[in-house]
């Protein structure tokens, strides 16, 4: 009994590791939105979006909540 108390008892989870999965998923997406804007661009055509900005940003955000998330994956708050 004494080992499933400790498998039911693992604490919570840090902040972080919720910031990390909310900067990934976010990346993820904005940086696919430059990759669909690269293959296929708009009509209006701007200076930002021949430096492709969302696709640099996007893999910005997304590297840095892969940093969190597997930086506190395995940690936990009591």
């Amino acid at each position: 009994m004494n080992g499933v108390e400790n498998t039911e008892r693992r604490g919570m989870r840090p902040i972080w590791f919720f910031v990390g999965c909310l900067l990934a998923v976010i990346g993820f997406i904005v940086a696919g939105t430059g990759i669909y804007n690269w293959v296929s661009p708009p009509q209006t055509r701007t200076r930002l979006l021949e430096l492709h900005t969302d696709l640099w940003w996007g893999l910005v955000i997304l590297f840095f909540g892969l940093v969190l998330f597997f930086a506190n994956r395995n940690s936990s708050v009591e």
